[in-house]
């Protein structure tokens, strides 16, 4: 964290972070080593489904209270698709207030058009952020050709360098591996997260991006050490929300080769995944966080809330695996 670095050290760190937001790349300047432990941030909203401030501010005092590497808002997690521009700046501007300067602050971009997405990239530059996490377009197929040319063209409109987001789930496109390759060749794109769950696919973007300083992180909590053990750069991950604990000293044990205790802080974070996919994605994680007294359940519209009796279970089951709730 920001407290354990010397002077030179968060000296290198600005710079670092003002050279990564011009928008003219004179030379090789893409980081060598963004890796590590990340959050795709839950958005706290109130009942009007307004930006709750409040409860934003209690959210990042639980994750930042342990060594991770970045803060993701308005994703797949937060909600981003469904929320208003203005809130999703807001997000990212409040993040890039209180993230020490060690922490990297990349909010997501989901939209179908270029015009969209170019909005959205000034807005998060105007806030602070440090580079951006854009998705294909989502509702019709696109072919490798149009994958290539829609990131080109999203490149061509950034200020802020750039990781891709594949999440096929949602988005229904699977980022093709010989794309991956070419847009890496970018020194403004610096990374991906895949959240397609898939092991092998996993394995061959890491071997199209392997001879450049590409860093491929998994979205998938669950596979964190299988994907590390491939050379997966680290997570960003949803449970980090709720147990940025077990996330953090997760990767510590992995970074000191310590896979025993890797394996079991992986075996007891698969069995909190496993209840809260069981009860609906996204709105199980920021139910876990009401629960934990951090912010309110109230989802972005139309996303409906657990009923009482969901709730209830949802509690019974996660004190089962061992939490306080």
């Amino acid at each position: 964290m920001k407290g354990n670095l010397d002077g030179q050290d968060q000296l290198l760190l600005k710079e670092r972070r003002f050279l990564l937001k011009e928008p003219q790349f004179d030379g090789c300047i893409k980081v060598k080593s963004l890796k590590g432990a990340m959050v795709a941030l839950v958005t706290p909203l109130d009942d009007r489904g307004q930006l709750d401030e409040e409860g934003l501010h209690r959210l990042l005092d639980h994750v930042l209270a342990y060594s991770l590497t970045g803060v993701c808002p308005a994703g797949s997690t937060g909600e981003g698709p469904l929320l208003s521009r203005q809130v999703r700046a807001r997000l990212a501007t409040v993040v890039s207030e209180r993230v020490p300067n060690n922490v990297w602050n990349i909010p997501a971009v989901v939209a179908t058009t270029i015009t969209e997405v170019s909005e959205d990239l000034s807005a998060y530059a105007d806030a602070g952020a440090d580079a951006v996490l854009v998705t294909t377009p989502f509702y019709y197929q696109l072919g490798s050709d149009a994958v290539t040319q829609w990131f080109e063209a999203v490149v061509s409109h950034s200020p802020l360098p750039v990781l891709l987001y594949n999440i096929p789930a949602l988005t229904k496109i699977n980022i093709p591996p010989e794309v991956v390759r070419e847009l890496a060749r970018d020194e403004l794109v610096i990374g991906m997260k895949d959240s397609s769950r898939d092991m092998e696919y996993f394995e061959r973007v890491l071997a199209v991006t392997r001879e450049t300083s590409f860093s491929v992180f998994t979205g998938s909590d669950t596979l964190l050490t299988g994907s590390c053990l491939l050379g997966g750069a680290g997570t960003i991950a949803a449970s980090a929300n709720l147990v940025p604990e077990i996330v953090s000293l997760l990767w510590s044990a992995m970074q000191a080769e310590d896979w025993s205790k890797a394996g079991d802080l992986q075996l007891q974070l698969l069995k909190i995944v496993d209840i809260c996919r069981k009860f609906g994605f996204p709105v199980c994680w920021k139910a876990a966080l009401h629960l934990l007294g951090v912010c309110s359940s109230h989802p972005a519209f139309p996303l409906a809330s657990l009923t009482a009796p969901m709730l209830r279970q949802f509690a019974k089951d996660l004190v089962e695996v061992g939490m306080t709730v």
